[in-house]
């Protein structure tokens, strides 16, 4: 069976933390904003994508780790070759990562020999980029979805797949954002 290359973008700091006034008004005094490019990672939906990512040439997977790609699902709950329309803005900016990038990796060549199917195959995921399309996502959907890389050796094989998000108290989310603040920007000292 061929992969699903389908994507979609995970918010590292969650919306919810900006539209606090006091975080929110916080980390913009900081400079930070909901939109920027660090806020944002792609996930792909299907764990056997991933599998077959980290089984690939290293300079696909650094190629990818460059232009914002986790080795990680997720998944908006968008059908299959559609992605959520207010996705738009950060999936434009992992576009434009791809491209910038695609000449600074070795990079498999296209050749006449397929692949096998559990392979990730550069120009299948290209032609899915492309063809994917918005969709606008109902508010009350169910909500996303998050799962262990597939390969992980720490986590139990009956454990690995999706689970969903919990719902995070207020004031777990405020030290959530406090922790990655002062990593990012107290100097560490070796």
């Amino acid at each position: 069976m061929a992969l699903n290359y389908d994507f979609d973008m995970f918010s590292v700091i969650p919306k919810a933390i900006f539209d606090d006034p006091a975080l929110g008004g916080f980390l913009g005094e900081m400079g930070f904003t909901q939109n920027q490019k660090s806020n944002y990672v792609a996930l792909f939906r299907d764990p056997a994508t991933v599998a077959a990512l980290q089984r690939a040439p290293q300079g696909l997977q650094d190629y990818l780790r460059a232009s914002e790609f986790g080795f990680n699902t997720y998944h908006s709950g968008a059908p299959a070759g559609r992605y959520p329309d207010t996705d738009d803005a950060a999936r434009i900016m992992v576009i434009e990562m791809l491209a910038g990038n695609v000449g600074k990796f070795d990079l498999p060549r296209a050749d006449d020999s397929q692949p096998p199917e559990d392979a990730f195959h550069l120009p299948a995921f290209f032609a899915a980029l492309v063809e994917a399309q918005p969709i606008s996502m109902p508010t009350d959907a169910a909500p996303p979805t998050i799962g262990p890389a597939a390969a992980d050796p720490l986590i139990p094989p009956r454990a690995r797949g999706r689970f969903q998000l919990p719902k995070v108290p207020r004031w777990m989310m405020a030290g959530a954002a406090f922790a990655v603040l002062y990593f990012a920007l107290v100097p560490t000292t070796t």
